[in-house]
């Protein structure tokens, strides 16, 4: 039998962490679907009911009342959309609305797309229009430049043993190397016609603002101000593991698909979040993450 009087607040706090992070992940979708006939019509209701217990537990258990902010933001991005493969929430309701399907439909080709991005700012807004309302700084949500010229904390998984490259090389380094082997990737998966690719040159602007867009959506919605809420609770190391593991499972429907696609943004997610919290800013971690975003929607828009 456990003895709970020896586990510590934080331990306890950690634990739940996992949970909430994991109610509105795509883990459950991806069982659901590869496992089973598909998910169930409940699956998002039971994910919802999960996330307001434990809200509601923060203000019962004082154990876990220091990842309250946590849980109300990951109840959040579950409401706007965020989670559960894009099935569930504000901003996929908006998308099957006809209202929205019309209006988007009459736009000239490839603006729809980028009103989807558009859109989907909405989240970051709404935190931003918040903080403000709580008089919180940019600074407090990550949200600034940082000291780019910091060092890199030793790291096996870098290849650092001590510190000798500042993290804007490694960034730069790093940018390159992953934006060159999503390309190969993808080149290897596809097959494109350079023919093709000619023709449709005409779509690059809105490669680079799509990609700027979700770059920056992706990195403060699902990174910048879940650490800035984690760290203070549960600690830096344990807030990367779980902003980690939520964008990764994300990634297991996307570009690339599977456990790979979960693998190599497990990596990129924790490398991102890692210069976060290292600099304490977003810049670099907006960029390293703009680079393969170029690749991924470059092949997107122009090859489907």
């Amino acid at each position: 039998m456990v003895n709970y009087n020896l586990i510590k607040p934080q331990k306890i706090e950690y634990y739940v962490s996992i949970v909430t992070m994991l109610l509105p992940s795509s883990l459950t979708l991806i069982l659901w679907r590869e496992f089973g006939y598909h998910e169930p019509i409940w699956w998002y209701l039971a994910s919802l009911s999960g996330l307001l217990l434990i809200l509601v537990g923060t203000f019962i258990f004082n154990s876990i009342k220091n990842i309250r902010g946590y849980v109300a933001f990951m109840l959040f991005l579950f409401i706007m959309g965020y989670g559960g493969g894009w099935k569930f929430g504000v901003i996929p309701w908006i998308r099957s609305n006809e209202t929205w399907i019309v209006c988007t439909s009459g736009l000239l080709s490839r603006f729809s797309d980028l009103a989807v991005h558009l859109l989907r700012l909405a989240p970051a807004l709404l935190i931003l229009t918040v903080s403000k309302l709580y008089r919180l700084s940019f600074s407090d949500l990550f949200l600034a430049v940082g000291d780019v010229r910091r060092n890199v904390q030793p790291s096996r998984l870098l290849g650092v043993k001590d510190k000798s490259i500042s993290w804007i090389e490694m960034t730069l380094r790093f940018s390159a190397i992953f934006g060159f082997g999503t390309a190969v990737f993808l080149v290897l998966a596809v097959k494109p016609e350079v023919g093709r690719l000619l023709e449709n040159l005409y779509v690059l602007p809105f490669v680079m603002v799509i990609a700027a867009l979700n770059a920056f959506n992706e990195e403060f919605i699902l990174r910048a101000v879940p650490l800035s809420i984690l760290s203070k609770s549960v600690g830096d190391e344990n807030a990367l593991f779980l902003t980690t593991s939520f964008f990764s499972l994300g990634h297991y429907y996307g570009v690339p698909y599977g456990f790979t696609g979960v693998l190599l943004s497990g990596f990129l997610g924790w490398f991102i979040g890692k210069s976060i919290l290292e600099t304490r800013g977003f810049l670099l971690a907006w960029f390293a993450h703009f680079i393969p975003d170029l690749v991924v929607f470059g092949f997107l828009l122009i090859y489907t």
